[in-house]
């Protein structure tokens, strides 16, 4: 069968992060020969993940990290991406579980920076963000910041310094 990955291909897959394909295995389920990438997370943590190879769902929260270039484009277009709101409680978890599934770059920041306006707003009124709307918050920003630190090769606070001091140059010019 024909592969969209190989062996060493570094990725991004869904909550688990950047992770390494260390290779594809095949494993007997119910009396079933099922090929599955295996993937390990390049923090250090000693988990395994098993993806099989034909589960069209799970292939499609595993994507290739976005180049140097593609991340200091879509840094330096960060003051441009419109926050993307939602006012509607339920509508917002479905939209913002979407983007987080997704992992579309541009969406995340979008959603990030929505809610890190109403987090301002809120606390403005002395209230804290909902609890739903942090874990999103969260989950939004680990996932982009795994990617760009493995990416650029930085730590996290370097790379919020990096992202800062980018926009802040490009807003000066």
């Amino acid at each position: 069968m024909a592969h969209m990955f190989k062996t060493n291909d570094i990725i991004a897959y869904g909550a688990e992060g950047v992770c390494q394909i260390t290779g594809v295995e095949e494993k007997l389920v119910a009396g079933k020969s099922i090929e599955y990438y295996v993937l390990k997370p390049v923090d250090g943590r000693s988990s395994t993940v098993y993806i099989p190879t034909g589960n069209q769902k799970l292939l499609e929260k595993m994507h290739k990290l976005p180049s140097e270039k593609e991340v200091n484009a879509l840094i330096d277009s960060i003051p441009q991406i419109a926050p993307n709101w939602i006012k509607n409680n339920h509508e917002r978890k479905l939209a913002y579980g979407k983007v987080l599934s997704s992992g579309d770059h541009t969406a995340l920041i979008m959603m990030i920076k929505a809610l890190y306006l109403q987090k301002k707003e809120r606390e403005a009124s002395k209230k804290h963000l909902g609890m739903s709307d942090d874990h999103f918050m969260k989950a939004a920003e680990q996932r982009l910041y795994d990617e760009w630190q493995y990416v650029l090769k930085m730590g996290k606070d370097e790379l919020m310094a990096y992202i800062f001091a980018r926009i802040e140059k490009n807003s000066a010019s």
